[in-house]
């Protein structure tokens, strides 16, 4: 099971965790794993490379990632809702498509 966390502030996204495997398919033809990861690691990406937001994270080969950006400016919080609301969608559509036996969400208020 892959268990996906947002943390908001107000209606802002500053946070996302993500931790486990699906368990849809072996190791290496997981097709969820490989969605869930793609959505993620293109978001981290994005949010550095593209807005060049000084983001906090942490990522580890056992399927954890950790991105937080809690501690930055607003307006740079703001810049950052459509990669990080963009993702969201994604990791909902996941579950909506059928797949909620394989990937939980959480959503926090911090």
């Amino acid at each position: 099971m892959i268990d996906v966390l947002f943390k908001f502030k107000k209606e802002c996204i500053v946070a996302f965790e993500i931790e486990g495997h699906a368990g849809f398919d072996d190791i290496g033809n997981d097709i969820l794993c490989s969605a869930v990861s793609f959505l993620s690691q293109a978001t981290l990406n994005g949010l550095i490379e593209i807005l060049k937001v000084n983001v906090q994270y942490q990522a580890e080969d056992d399927g954890y990632l950790s991105v937080n950006i809690e501690n930055e400016e607003d307006e740079h919080i703001e810049k950052c809702q459509i990669l990080l609301k963009t993702m969201l969608l994604g990791i909902k559509n996941l579950i909506k498509d059928g797949y909620g036996d394989y990937v939980r969400l959480f959503v926090k208020e911090v």
